[in-house]
Formats: C-alpha cells, structure tokens, sequence
C-alpha cells in the first residue's frame, strides 16, 4: 500500500460539472438520480486506473455540495484539508504533487494552484479557462489543453 515504501508521487483529478451536484442536484451527491460519486469514478482518471496499480497515489475528489464550483473559497480549503490529510496518512512525496482536471475541473486546476502555487510539481487543465491564473500559478509546469469543436 501506499502508507509503505515510497515516498509516492500523488495526482489529483477534479471532475467537470457534469460529475458535480451543481447542476440540478436533488440531494446529497446525487443528480437525477444519480449518485455522482459514481460518476466521478467513471470519468477521467478515476475510469483510467481502475484495475490497475498506478505507481501513484490517484485522489479524485468529489466538489463539495453547494461549494459554487472548485474556484470557491469553500472548495479550495476543502482541497487543501484533503492534500493535507493525504500528505499525513501516506508516505506522499511533497515534490511530487500534480494537479489535473476537466471542464469545471480545468478552471478548479488553475484556482487551486493559484490558491496554493508551491504545492504542485507540475499542473495539466483540460478545457479550462485561466484569465490571469497562468502568472499566478507560474510556480508550476503547466501544460494547458483546450481544442475548439471539429470542423464537419
């Protein structure tokens, strides 16, 4: 397990909007019936490593409810609680941290690392924009992905 051997590189996934209460959610981490934990587990890299044996530690948390997204002051101090956490219970190398995320989450990648710039070795937001969080976060690598509809 991840508490021995070591230290672990560790790499945090947050999810798009789609995965999230925020849109018409009718409970506690569901959405139309849907338990989005579910969902979180099977999109991005939650659906990648299942099965495998990453040779990281792989964190896909869920956006707390009513937080207004991952950019909020609410989601952020839930995000550092959690690496925090994390960085307590497992053998976590602190140089090795990193940071992805889709849609909602690529916008959630940029404001935790602009929240926390000297936490990640490296960030990669898929379709998230960024205003001026790209100097902010300039602590980091960043390799930023975005792509505009295919032409038919």
């Amino acid at each position: 397990g991840f508490r021995t051997g070591g230290p672990w590189p560790v790499l945090y996934h947050l999810h798009g909007g789609g995965e999230s209460e925020l849109q018409g959610g009718e409970g506690p981490l569901t959405k139309d019936g849907v338990n989005m934990l579910s969902a979180v587990k099977a999109h991005g890299l939650p659906a990648i490593v299942e099965g495998r044996a990453p040779p990281c530690v792989v964190v896909a948390p869920q956006c707390p409810k009513g937080a207004g997204g991952w950019g909020g002051e609410a989601a952020l101090t839930a995000l550092e609680a959690l690496a925090d956490t994390i960085s307590e219970a497992l053998n976590v190398d602190a140089e090795r941290q990193y940071l992805t995320g889709l849609s909602m989450g690529g916008y959630g990648t940029w404001s935790w690392a602009t929240h926390a710039p000297h936490r990640f070795a490296a960030i990669a937001p898929v379709c998230g924009g960024w205003g001026d969080a790209a100097s902010r976060a300039s602590a980091a690598p960043v390799a930023s992905y975005r792509a505009a509809a295919p032409k038919m």
